[in-house]
C-alpha cells in the first residue's frame, strides 16, 4: 500500500484491498536490444508508479463503485474530502440502492428527494430493515413520501375531499398487526390534516361484516385519536368486497360530486378467488360510478397477498400500481 496516500490507512485494509488493486498503474517498459552480439541479461527501467490521486474523479468513481461495498464506501468518505465527494455520487447510490432494495419507484424518488440524497435513503432503509428483521417496513422518508402523495390528491380539487381507512380485523390479523393498523391511521390523519385541513376523514372494520368506526367528514384530533385506540378487533372472515362497497355508498353520500375519494386498505389480502374477483368488480363499478377515485394498499401481516391487492387498486383505473402498495408490517412468510 506503499503507493496509497497515508490518510488512506485509516480505512480498514478489506475496504481497500480490490480498490487498492485496480487503481495502482504500474508500467514496466522493456526493450530488447537487436544486435548480432550475443545476447545479453538487459536491465529494465524501473517501473512508473502512478498514485490514484492523478487518476481523474471520473476513474477513481467508476472503480470504487465497481469494488467497494456501501459500508466501504462510507468509511472511504472519512479519508478526505475529495473521497467524500466522490463516494457520494447520488446516481451511483440509486444503483446502490436499487440492487439492495429493489422495487424502484416514483414513491420511492420522491423518498430520496425527502431524504436529500440516495445515499441518506439508503442509510436511513437500512436501518430500519436491521430494526425490523424479519419484518418488512417502511422507512420514515418512504412512509412520508405515499402520505404526501395521497394529501397532493386531495388538495388537487377545489371541492373537499374525503379518505376513509379500511381496517381488516379478520381472523388471519394478529392483535400485533392490529395495533399496527390503528397506530399507523393516527399518525397518517395527523401527516394529511397537517396539509390538507379541509379533507374528511373516516375509519371502518371490516371481517364478515363491516362496522363504521368513524364517519367520513372533519376530524378534531384528539377525538379521533381516542377513537383510533379503543377500537377492538372483530375477528371472522376477510369480506374486502363488502368493505370497498359500505365504503363506496358513504363515500357517495358524504363527498360532492367531484370531490377527491381515496380509500386505503390495511389487510394481508388473503382472500380466495371467488372473494378478489367479486372486490375487483365492485371496485370497477365504484370507480365508474362515482370518478376521482384513487385507491392504495398497506400490507400487514404474514404471508400478505400483494397480487391479490394489486388486482383491486388496479381496477380503480390507476396506471401506477407499483406506487399504491406499502409493506407497512409484513412477515414474508406465513406464520400460520
Amino acid at each position: 500500500m506503499q503507493c496509497l496516500p497515508a490518510q488512506l490507512q485509516d480505512v480498514p485494509t478489506s475496504a481497500l484491498a480490490s480498490f487498492n488493486e485496480s487503481v495502482v498503474v504500474q508500467v514496466s517498459l522493456a526493450t530488447q536490444a537487436k544486435s548480432k552480439r550475443p545476447k545479453q541479461h538487459l536491465q529494465l527501467p524501473k517501473a512508473q508508479i502512478f498514485s490514484i490521486e492523478d487518476l481523474p474523479d471520473e476513474i477513481i468513481t467508476a472503480l470504487m463503485y465497481q469494488n467497494l461495498l456501501h459500508r466501504d464506501l462510507c468509511s472511504l468518505a472519512q479519508v478526505s474530502w475529495r473521497y467524500r465527494h466522490l463516494s457520494s455520487a447520488n446516481t451511483q447510490w440509486e444503483a446502490l440502492y436499487n440492487q439492495a432494495v429493489g422495487d424502484v419507484n416514483d414513491v420511492t424518488r420522491e423518498a430520496a428527494v425527502l431524504a436529500q440524497s440516495w445515499k441518506e435513503l439508503f442509510r436511513c432503509k437500512t436501518v430500519s430493515d436491521r430494526q425490523a428483521e424479519p419484518w418488512l417496513t417502511p422507512c420514515q422518508y418512504e412512509l412520508h413520501a405515499v402520505l404526501q402523495r395521497i394529501s397532493s390528491e386531495q388538495a388537487s380539487s377545489s371541492v373537499a375531499g374525503g379518505v376513509t381507512f379500511l381496517l381488516d380485523g379478520s381472523g388471519s390479523v394478529s392483535q400485533e398487526d392490529f395495533s399496527a393498523m390503528t397506530g399507523f391511521v393516527s399518525k397518517a390523519v395527523t401527516a394529511m390534516l397537517a396539509l390538507v385541513p379541509a379533507c374528511k376523514v373516516g375509519v371502518m372494520q371490516f371481517s364478515n361484516d363491516v362496522h363504521i368506526h368513524i364517519p367520513l367528514e372533519t376530524q378534531d384530533k384528539d377525538n379521533f385519536d381516542k377513537a383510533m385506540a379503543d377500537m377492538v378487533r372483530m375477528n371472522g372472515g376477510t369480506n374486502i368486497a363488502l368493505a370497498i362497497l359500505t365504503a363506496s355508498e358513504h363515500m357517495q353520500s358524504s363527498l360532492a360530486v367531484g370531490a377527491p375519494r381515496t380509500m386505503i386498505l390495511l389487510t394481508d389480502g388473503r382472500i380466495d378467488h371467488h372473494q378478489g374477483q367479486e372486490a375487483v368488480q365492485v371496485t370497477r363499478n365504484m370507480a365508474e360510478e362515482q370518478g376521482n377515485v384513487s385507491i392504495y394498499s398497506f400490507g400487514v401481516g404474514s404471508g400478505v397477498d400483494r397480487a391479490e391487492l394489486d388486482k383491486i387498486v388496479a381496477a380503480s383505473g390507476s396506471s401506477d400500481v407499483d406506487c399504491r402498495y406499502m409493506a407497512l408490517a409484513v412477515h414474508p412468510e406465513s406464520l400460520w
